[in-house]
């Protein structure tokens, strides 16, 4: 029978640990934390005990992965925790043992179970950015990250422009190390900032800041009318494989109301691809002359009509969301982004064409949203609404050859939800603690939203109904409700102010209309004086 267990999991300041899932012989994944004080729970099996007469629990301890153990410390078996404090950082197994009534210890022998592995770490990542300008218009950010225990993960980019506020996500893919290149026509301060963690939650920043020069022609932005409509898609799963045939295809026009200034070369001038039958089935049979692509499907797709398609604005996320993939997906707080991309084996004919496909509802229909005009990382890409949207990449050779189009069914490579709108949060009445708990004021609330950060709660307080604000708890989960134990160097009479934010960097603020009167002082009276006002006539 094993007498006892440690509950292994997750480590906090001085905190009760509370999973109860019971350790392996050889714990196969670490517990990583940034703290140094935290208490280590145990449980047994109390008949056991009982029969042993036992006298102590006794925590080891070893600092070389099971090598050489040391006792630490020595508890009955009613305490049930060892507290425990690391002098530096590294990886500490622990094991149990019980001393019985005759100093006999069990289990017996030189070879210890280790019931718990933890990893200490309190050094933050060092992140490194790069930010220079390669030619007018046009910057390359180069990445590194560097930490033994780093998540790449967690890493986050973003830019802003001409000392704005407004921060837009610089998409690419989670490595601790790496560039990207985007354009900046118009020239101007472009500043960039970086976070990135570790496994124990140590956050490493870093920012950039420089002047770039206009490039000689600057690009027309795209006009509000120009957005993609999402009117004939490429590949829809209304259509049957078989209801259309391949003949000559060309390739598709870039989605546009203003029609096509120059067509791309035809495809039956282009033999690789002449009969190339990975193209999808659904893929429309393709126009003569200057036909657009736009004019070239009429009559073969039944598009849904405007009021039939989502319309996030109304319902922001179909119940179709969970189908999309997950480890795929990233949260903005904005409609206009880009997407990092990198190109492989690249042939003698150059690349000819970089084109973006875009689908609502998870690849059951994809349309082409554009092409790429440098042909370069990154693509920038606006979209008309909140909302869930997915993104495949071809990239077509000088002579034509490229990946099929995105078929029906088909995930997307990345998948970006735009969501603007910022949580939902309630505050319940404050309650204040009574008796030898009068100190204690419990903030509760309720918050809801779409896609809420992983640590979306922090609260503060104030004298003054707007600020300055001081912090009470710094960024955590929402578990709906917190007590704060008033200290005697906080003010009596202040408001509190509870700040929720979701994945995309929207924040919503709730401060209590009333002040709250937090008087901790027990009246007292004593006898001074007596008065006598009927006194005996002499």
């Amino acid at each position: 029978m094993r007498l006892l267990t440690f509950l292994v999991v997750s480590c906090c300041s001085w905190g009760i640990l509370t999973d109860s899932s019971q350790a392996a012989a050889v714990p196969s994944a670490p517990v990583y934390t940034s703290k140094t004080q935290f208490r280590i729970p145990y449980h047994y099996d109390q008949a056991e005990i009982d029969r042993l007469g036992a006298r102590e629990i006794r925590l080891y301890v070893s600092t070389d992965r099971g090598v050489t153990w040391n006792h630490l410390k020595s508890v009955s078996p009613s305490t049930r925790k060892f507290p425990f404090e690391a002098t530096q950082d590294g990886e500490y197994w622990f094991s149990v043992r019980t001393l019985d009534s005759k100093n006999q210890l069990h289990p017996s022998g030189r070879v210890f179970e280790p019931g718990l592995r933890v990893v200490i770490d309190t050094t933050p990542p060092q992140l490194e950015l790069d930010l220079r300008q390669i030619s007018p218009g046009k910057v390359q950010l180069i990445w590194n990250a560097e930490d033994r225990y780093l998540d790449p993960s967690k890493l986050v980019l973003e830019y802003s422009q001409n000392e704005s506020q407004n921060w837009q996500r610089v998409i690419v893919a989670p490595h601790g190390k790496g560039q990207t290149t985007w354009s900046i026509s118009q020239g101007g301060v472009v500043a960039v900032r970086g976070m990135i963690k570790d496994r124990a939650d140590n956050m490493g920043s870093s920012q950039k800041k420089i002047r770039v020069v206009a490039s000689a022609s600057r690009t027309v932005p795209k006009k509000k009318q120009d957005l993609l409509d999402f009117n004939q898609p490429i590949a829809s799963g209304g259509i049957p494989d078989n209801s259309l045939t391949l003949s000559e295809p060309e390739p598709l026009a870039p989605y546009s109301s203003q029609g096509q200034d120059s067509q791309p070369k035809p495809l039956e001038q282009q033999n690789p691809l002449a009969n190339n039958n990975q193209l999808p089935s659904v893929f429309p049979k393709a126009g003569t002359g200057s036909q657009s692509m736009q004019d070239s499907v009429k009559g073969q797709f039944v598009a849904d009509a405007p009021e039939k398609r989502p319309h996030y604005a109304k319902n922001r996320y179909p119940a179709s969301e969970k189908n999309w993939a997950p480890e795929r997906k990233q949260v903005l707080n904005g409609t206009q982004f880009q997407i990092g991309f990198q190109v492989d084996e690249v042939g003698p004919s150059g690349i000819g064409a970089i084109e973006l496909y875009i689908t609502e509802d998870n690849g059951q229909k994809w349309y082409k949203y554009g092409e790429d005009e440098d042909k370069k990382s990154p693509f920038h890409v606006e979209v008309p609404h909140d909302g869930i949207y997915g993104f495949a990449l071809r990239v077509r050779s000088g002579v034509g050859l490229a990946d099929a189009l995105p078929k029906t069914g088909e995930k997307p490579d990345v998948v970006i939800v735009v969501d603007r709108t910022a949580p939902a949060i309630k505050l319940h009445p404050i309650k204040q603690g009574l008796g030898g708990e009068a100190n204690k004021v419990t903030i509760s609330w309720a918050m809801s939203d779409q896609n809420p950060a992983e640590k979306s709660i922090a609260i503060n307080y104030s004298t003054q109904p707007n600020g300055p604000w001081e912090p009470i708890v710094n960024w955590q989960e929402d578990m709906g409700r917190f007590t704060w134990s008033v200290g005697p160097g906080n003010p009596s009479k202040f408001y509190l102010q509870v700040v929720a934010r979701d994945s995309a960097g929207n924040i919503t603020k709730e401060v209590t209309p009333d002040p709250i009167i937090l008087d901790l002082t027990k009246p007292s009276g004593r006898i001074v004086d007596v008065e006598v006002l009927n006194k005996a006539p002499y």
